[in-house]
């Protein structure tokens, strides 16, 4: 593996030398600057010296756009002899997404620093309906000599074979970073069960240092026998929650819920949290006067309460472990059957 990226790895760059010297000679033949060239391909400034200098590979599109901006065939720079000595590989599918100045792939650009050879645990609810668990693993991102960020994703299952030993599941994928909108996507996949997710979450910028914690959109399949596109939340963290700790299982179980701002809670409950020494004096402020079986609470109505922080983050995850919000969002067989017929009633639809 290791020999083939490095082939590959000398390949592309070799291949990319011989585009750039091929461009900028007859930029000198045209006595055309990258600005005018800019201007006639329509590709940003910035993004053509970045790849005139070699800090961004070119995209086909952008081959094409050049080549018929300066009067020469691009690809046909390219021989077969450059391929030698490269095993076939199946590409992955982060080799049909072109770098940009928007779109970050090569990990030497500042917007990786932070997540590098990094590992995270994870945490997430179980999809199985009906049980209450919470799934832990890790997650780590790897550098490769080409440049790319490699995630490889491992979830214990909680079972063992028949040797003792640990059953866990493995996906593996690429590490996309969006500048534009400020968020990291990893399009991972399990080829022993051919499962494709994807996890996103809010990047930063890090200069000197490493990437603490983040929240985590998944779009995966439930498990179960009742498989379903499914969406849930999933913790990455470099701090090890003990899952045989109360108040760490207590704060998982409470944030990984798809919460919003507000908090509906049963009014029973509400109360009987309201009960402890701590929280006494604030039931006037929170119980309705009028009756209700459900109360509804604003987070920002929460952090305004004259009590330290970590008293309010502890009153919100206790509000949250017994509200009504979800663990995660099913898209079951009858919301695919009632959209199928709320369609084919529509007499618009059914005369195309």
């Amino acid at each position: 593996m290791e020999k083939h990226m490095n082939n590959l790895s000398t390949t592309i760059e070799t291949i990319q030398n011989k585009i750039i010297k091929n461009i900028n000679l007859r930029l000198i033949e045209l006595d055309m600057t990258q600005q005018a060239l800019s201007q006639r391909t329509h590709i940003a400034q910035p993004t053509i010296s970045k790849l005139l200098t070699g800090k961004s590979a070119f995209s086909l599109e952008q081959l094409i756009i050049i080549s018929s901006a300066i009067g020469i065939n691009l690809l046909s720079i390219i021989n077969d002899s450059d391929f030698i000595n490269i095993p076939l590989k199946p590409s992955s599918s982060i080799d049909l997404i072109p770098e940009s100045d928007n779109l970050a792939l090569d990990t030497t650009r500042p917007a990786f620093k932070g997540y590098l050879n990094n590992t995270f645990h994870i945490y997430f609810l179980s999809t199985v309906t009906g049980e209450n668990r919470i799934i832990n693993g890790n997650i780590e991102f790897i550098d490769t000599p080409n440049k790319r960020c490699n995630v490889k994703l491992t979830i214990s299952t909680g079972k063992t074979n028949l040797f003792g030993e640990e059953i866990t599941k493995e996906y593996t994928g690429n590490l996309i970073i969006s500048i534009q909108q400020s968020t990291c996507y990893c399009i991972l996949y399990n080829k022993d069960i051919a499962e494709l997710s994807c996890l996103s979450f809010s990047h930063m910028y890090l200069s000197n240092e490493d990437l603490k914690c983040r929240m985590c959109v998944a779009l995966t399949t439930s498990s179960g026998e009742n498989r379903r596109p499914t969406i849930q939340r999933l913790i990455m963290s470099k701090y090890s929650f003990d899952l045989n700790n109360n108040e760490d299982v207590q704060f998982l179980t409470s944030q990984l819920r798809l919460n919003t701002k507000t908090i509906s809670i049963d009014r029973t409950d509400l109360e009987e949290i309201l009960t402890l020494d701590e929280y006494q004096k604030y039931k006037a402020q929170l119980v309705p006067s009028s009756y209700a079986e459900s109360c509804i609470l604003d987070e920002n109505q929460l952090l305004a309460l004259n009590m330290k922080l970590a008293e309010k983050i502890n009153l919100i995850n206790m509000l949250r472990d017994k509200s009504s919000a979800p663990k995660n969002n099913k898209i079951g067989t009858n919301t695919d059957e009632f959209l199928f017929e709320y369609i084919s009633e529509r007499s618009d639809f059914n005369n195309q």
